[in-house]
């Protein structure tokens, strides 16, 4: 089934977007304070919920899985500033894309971890869920 929204859009299919586009678009639309409170309060709340009630592991991964949006959105941020300004005022490209790089490592190791942890909280709550209901 296609829609068609307005006579300037193309007729064939579009693409449907996935989670992770919807999530990235959601971290690149928040100002830089919001997404360190979403860094900050996903480690504190990990934190406090590993130290006051140790063993209930999946509320501390949805403190991590806070904390990676927010550290996403920020690296992904940095990364955009970094590649989008002009040459070095040296003429050398070299530190810059150097960073450019750690950066991405950085900002796809925070995917990583968020994603392992999303996926072990959906494990974990379906786990829960099934275990309740098969007794």
């Amino acid at each position: 089934m296609r829609v068609i929204l307005s006579p300037y859009d193309s007729p064939g299919p579009r693409p449907e977007p996935t989670l992770f586009a919807v999530l990235a678009g959601a971290a690149r639309r928040r100002r830089d304070g919001e997404l360190a409170i979403w860094a900050a309060g996903g480690v504190i709340l990990a934190a406090g919920i590993a130290v006051t009630l140790p063993g209930r592991w999946l509320p501390v991964l949805i403190g991590i899985c806070t904390s990676a949006f927010g550290l996403w959105g920020i690296v992904d941020r940095e990364l955009a500033e970094s590649c989008s300004g002009g040459e070095e005022p040296s003429g050398a490209t070299t530190p810059r894309a150097g960073r450019a790089r750690t950066l991405r490592v950085v900002r796809g190791t925070i995917a990583v971890i968020g994603i392992a942890a999303g996926a072990l909280l959906l494990l974990g709550a379906f786990a829960a869920a099934l275990g309740t209901w098969i007794s």
